[in-house]
């Protein structure tokens, strides 16, 4: 097979509307704040929302770098 082949076949894919990859995962952040603020550990969290400590740890630390919303203006 020729990497011309496997190119044509992405672009059929995509043509036809079909998207490669892992879906995205769709959580409730603000859950996910709430119970870090109540006290519980990562593993905790992780446990509760089905999902791995790892993804806890990375979601918390982007939450912490977004910018509070201003407001009065």
């Amino acid at each position: 097979m020729s990497a011309d082949a496997g190119r044509r076949v992405e672009g059929e894919a995509a043509h036809q509307g079909r998207i490669g990859g892992r879906r995205r995962l769709v959580l409730g952040y603000d859950r996910l704040a709430e119970l870090d603020e109540s006290g519980l550990t990562m593993r905790e969290i992780a446990a509760e929302m089905g999902v791995s400590p790892s993804f806890v740890c990375r979601a918390l630390k982007a939450r912490q770098r977004m910018p509070a919303p201003a407001f009065g203006d």
